[in-house]
């Protein structure tokens, strides 16, 4: 029985502006990091129960975002996110999550670094999330 390692592989998504492409009129496809960085900032952006038929799907980061920001919700945001991926995206492994204040522009900045399963490279995912408290 023959095994092979998965190397330098195409990972492939729609793409969900669904704008279609100029040449074939179907919906156009994002690839590698852009691909991943959509997933990533899909499952962070959607809050339990949003998903039909997958409840446990996303996380509760939107209503988090109501509470005073503190070093508490700063490791439970973190400790959220990561779960999170650890479970829909098995395409990365996480190197860290880090959640700050951005205090100017009202919102909490979320970067997660991350290497896409098959690749050498570091990869970075930055999402701003609006305050709403």
């Amino acid at each position: 029985m023959a095994t092979s390692i998965i190397t330098n592989s195409t990972f492939r998504d729609i793409d969900l502006s669904f704008v279609p492409s100029p040449f074939t009129g179907d919906i156009q496809t994002i690839y590698d990091d852009a691909a991943i960085r959509r997933s990533v900032q899909h499952i962070i952006l959607t809050s339990y129960g949003e998903k039909p038929f997958q409840h446990l799907f996303g996380t509760d980061v939107q209503s988090l975002l109501f509470n005073q920001f503190s070093a508490g919700l700063q490791n439970i945001l973190q400790t959220e996110i990561m779960n999170s991926l650890k479970v829909f995206e098995p395409r990365i492994a996480i190197s860290s999550v880090k959640v700050t204040l951005n205090e100017d522009q009202q919102n909490i900045d979320v970067t997660i670094s991350y290497v896409i399963t098959g690749q050498d490279a570091n990869f970075q995912s930055i999402i701003q999330l609006p305050l709403e408290g």
